[in-house]
């Protein structure tokens, strides 16, 4: 019986961990999808950043940050105003990015 009840916990456990990996997964595929768009059609879809800085290699970067989660997401974007890559940090970057 011990046995039976530790073989449900640990199928529990890797369940809620392989969704905990959907999310972040999905998260990342749905950010990721805006590279090669322009700042302007991302900007009308989540607003305006937090801040704006100047990388290392003269693109600027724009950094969202996540409302009410411990998630910020930095967007590169090049001379012709178009988005080239991306980053996030924070362990909340894990859920629908809808209201950066």
């Amino acid at each position: 019986m011990k046995f039976l009840a530790a073989c449900g916990v640990i199928l529990f456990l890797t369940l809620l961990m392989i969704a905990g990996c959907a999310t972040e997964a999905r998260f990342e595929m749905i950010m990721g999808s805006w590279v090669g768009a322009t700042l302007d059609e991302f900007k009308k879809a989540y607003g305006e950043p937090k801040e704006v800085f100047l990388g290392t290699n003269g693109n600027r970067v724009f950094v969202y940050k996540l409302r009410g989660r411990d998630c910020t997401v930095f967007w590169e974007v090049d001379q012709r105003n178009v988005i080239v890559q991306w980053k996030h940090e924070g362990p909340d970057c894990k859920q629908e990015p809808n209201i950066i």
